[in-house]
């Protein structure tokens, strides 16, 4: 499960446990004010996640299911809402997926469109 815009400067063991329940261990990305924050949690009976990457806009990880040992690299983004971070954001994709060998898989709220036809209202600014 991967959570993005937390809003939250921390995340202790007791919110996870009501958030998810028990049989979660999990890795956090904390909101810069109230903007941001990762939530990556997992059951950890079906699944092993090691070597987290922690990033401006990002958190990665690498993702083992326990049942065949199949693994993965998952990037969990927030992305900015500013153009000039924007870019900056991109070149931090860029160069977590280099130091992402193998499968990789990259989700969440990019705060990017790609086409204004993606858009769900008119508020567009090219």
């Amino acid at each position: 499960m991967s959570l993005q815009e937390t809003k939250l400067d921390v995340c202790i063991a007791n919110v996870m446990l009501e958030v998810c329940g028990s049989g979660f261990d999990f890795f956090f990305l904390p909101a810069a004010n109230t903007c941001g924050g990762i939530l990556l949690a997992w059951r950890t009976d079906i699944w092993s996640v090691t070597n987290p990457v922690f990033r401006s806009h990002s958190l990665t990880a690498k993702i083992f299911l326990l049942q065949n040992y199949e693994a993965w690299w998952l990037t969990s983004v927030y992305g900015p809402q500013g153009d000039q971070e924007k870019l900056l954001f991109l070149e931090e994709l860029r160069s977590v997926r280099v130091a992402c060998p193998g499968t990789w898989m990259a989700w969440g709220d990019f705060n990017l469109i790609y086409q204004a036809a993606d858009k769900n209202n008119r508020r567009l600014n090219r």
